[in-house]
C-alpha cells in the first residue's frame, strides 16, 4: 500500500486569506478563578451578622423581662414605731420576746428620728452617746435609761415581770415617742397661724 500524494487542490489558505473575526477569537482579559476563600469570607460575614442580631435580640428582651419593684413609700420614725409598739402589744404574754420588740422600736425610732445609731449597741453604749444629744431633755434621758434597764433585766438578767409592768413599759415607750414627734412643717406652721389670726379678726 502506497501513500497517495496530496490533492494540489486543496490546499491551506495563506493566512492573509483569513479576516481576524470569522473562525479566530480576540484575546479575553484574565479569567478569575475561585479558590474557595470567597465562600468562607461570605460564611465569616454571615456568622457576624447573626451573632450581632442575636446579641442585640437578647439585650432587648433583658430590658424587656426586668421587672421593677415598686419603690418602697416612705414611712416617718414615729409612725413606724408606734406600729411596733402595737405589735408589741401582742407579745405581752412572754415577757422576754415583749421586752426585746419594745427595746427595739424605741431604739429603732431615735435612730430614725435623730440619727443616733442605736439598734446594735449595748444600753450603756446608747446611754453615753445619747447624753451628749441635745435630743431629750435630761427627764427624757433619765426616762429612757430607766426603760433600757428594766427592759435588759427581763431579757439577761431572767426577771419576771408581771403584766402591769410591761404595760408600763410599754406605756413610757409610747410617751416618749409622742413627745419628740417632729412637728409641723414651717409652711403648715405658719398656715395654721394665718387661720388663727384671720378667726381672731
Amino acid at each position: 500500500m502506497t501513500n497517495a500524494p496530496p490533492d494540489s487542490s486543496q490546499t491551506l489558505a495563506e493566512p492573509a486569506d483569513i479576516e481576524i473575526g470569522e473562525d479566530i477569537l480576540g484575546i479575553r482579559g484574565p479569567v478569575d478563578i475561585p479558590t474557595g476563600w470567597e465562600w468562607a469570607m461570605y460564611a465569616l460575614a454571615l456568622l457576624a451578622l447573626a451573632a450581632l442580631a442575636w446579641w442585640l435580640v437578647r439585650k432587648l428582651l433583658k430590658r424587656a423581662l426586668v421587672i421593677h419593684p415598686p419603690p418602697i413609700p416612705y414611712v416617718a420614725p414615729h409612725v413606724l414605731a408606734r406600729r411596733r409598739l402595737d405589735h408589741a402589744l401582742r407579745l405581752i404574754g412572754d415577757p422576754y420576746r415583749f421586752c426585746f420588740a419594745v427595746s427595739a422600736a424605741l431604739r429603732g425610732y431615735f435612730e430614725g428620728r435623730f440619727s443616733i445609731h442605736a439598734p446594735d449597741r449595748t444600753s450603756d453604749e446608747f446611754l453615753t452617746e445619747l447624753r451628749t444629744s441635745t435630743a431629750l431633755t435630761p427627764s427624757q434621758q433619765e426616762q429612757v435609761g430607766d426603760f433600757l434597764s428594766r427592759c435588759d433585766l427581763v431579757k439577761f438578767a431572767k426577771d419576771e415581770p408581771t403584766q402591769a409592768d410591761l404595760e408600763a413599759l410599754h406605756k413610757v415607750a409610747l410617751v416618749l415617742v409622742e413627745e419628740t414627734v417632729p412637728g409641723p412643717e414651717p409652711l403648715q406652721a405658719a398656715a395654721a397661724a394665718g387661720a388663727t389670726a384671720k378667726e381672731a379678726v
